[in-house]
């Protein structure tokens, strides 16, 4: 059963999504890649927000 998300979990800045796709278009990009973010404790507010492009399926 597929289950549709009607509120966003993560809102991306206009600044974020040009940079996503900024990083997108550079060589040796593959369009099978996903964006996975990420949070862990640490840091002067006590998050890290962590962003990279995974090769794979998504579990």
């Amino acid at each position: 059963m597929i289950e549709i998300q009607e509120d966003t979990p993560v809102s991306l800045t206009i600044e974020a999504i040009k940079e996503i796709k900024r990083l997108m278009n550079e060589p040796g990009f593959y369009p099978n890649q996903y964006l996975r973010i990420g949070v862990k404790g640490g840091g002067c507010s006590g998050m890290t927000y962590i962003l990279g492009f995974e090769k794979g399926r998504i579990r």
